[in-house]
């Protein structure tokens, strides 16, 4: 599949069509529980906007040609990789790392994992206790693959799970005027799973002509998917479109725009606060975890 036919095969979300038409007043700002400011300096705008043509592919192994669309100098805490992945003719990539948490998100194509089959749309977390795991091509079309990695602070919690997710079972949330948000991963689906990092994925549709609106988040990214529009960070407004990345740090104020007067704007976003301090701040004193034997 051409670089620029990035998820279209799949078509516009169908929630857009039946629920554009529901407002939110509140744009969602889960701005408590977030990985330490001091940590941060932001990166170089270059660094924030990246598109995966602009990285030229690198054939790792028959089959697999990987992109780093993120690496961790980019951020100043260097714990957060992101890598998108063609996967072709029945192709395995191996994540081997038992110190990282990885957040994989089928953009198009079918992926087998642990025997089962994960279409277009899947997530899937995987804590480092599960690890090392793989993920192969399946079926008549290449694989394209987003991969989040996040170091992790200290040994997972042994009965951290595994866990899979498709955009059709995901609930309707944060509303607002011509945007429909979808949570494919929750944040309390995400904590409970064992993730120290992971902070949910939204995937989020835009009317045409509409804007978000200016925000702050936790640190996030963000994949375009579906349209064109611009992102505004930093003072810096960039073109986006399928196959565009975005990496924001924490209180960042930026906006996303629909430049389109037809296509609605599609792309998912991934966020990241620290959630051993969000439990504590909620009140929760819980007993010391039991960690995966070494």
């Amino acid at each position: 599949m051409p670089h620029y036919l990035e998820g279209i095969g799949f078509g516009v979300n169908r929630g857009f069509l039946r629920h554009q038409s529901l407002l939110s007043t509140t744009p969602r700002n889960r701005s408590n529980y977030l990985i330490n400011k001091s940590r941060y300096s932001c990166p170089s705008v270059s660094k924030m906007f990246r598109h995966i043509d602009d990285t030229k592919p690198v054939e790792t192994s028959k089959g697999i040609f990987e992109r780093v669309l993120l690496a961790p100098e980019d951020t100043k805490h260097h714990n957060l990789t992101v890598k998108h992945f063609t996967l072709t003719n029945g192709a395995t990539v191996s994540f081997p790392d038992q110190d990282r948490e990885y957040q994989h998100y089928v953009v198009s194509g079918c992926a087998l994992m642990g025997g089962a089959y994960l279409h277009s749309e899947s997530a899937m977390f995987v804590p480092g206790n599960k690890s090392p795991h793989k993920i192969s091509q399946a079926g008549e079309t290449e694989l394209r693959l987003m991969t989040h990695i996040y170091k992790a602070p200290k040994p997972y919690f042994r009965w951290a799970k595994a866990r899979t997710f498709h955009l059709y079972n995901a609930q309707y949330t944060s509303l607002r005027p011509a945007v429909i948000s979808q949570q494919l991963i929750t944040e309390e689906q995400h904590a409970v799973s064992g993730a120290y990092r992971m902070h949910a994925i939204d995937v989020q549709t835009n009317a045409p002509m509409n804007e978000l609106g200016t925000h702050t988040n936790p640190e996030e990214t963000m994949y375009f998917l579906r349209g064109e529009g611009e992102v505004l960070s930093e003072g810096q407004r960039k073109k986006v479109r399928p196959g565009s990345f975005v990496y924001t740090p924490l209180d960042v104020e930026h906006n996303i725009y629909n430049t389109s007067q037809t296509i609605p704007l599609q792309y998912f976003v991934l966020e990241y606060i620290e959630h051993d301090k969000a439990w504590a701040e909620r009140g929760y004193n819980s007993p010391p975890l039991t960690h995966q034997k070494s």
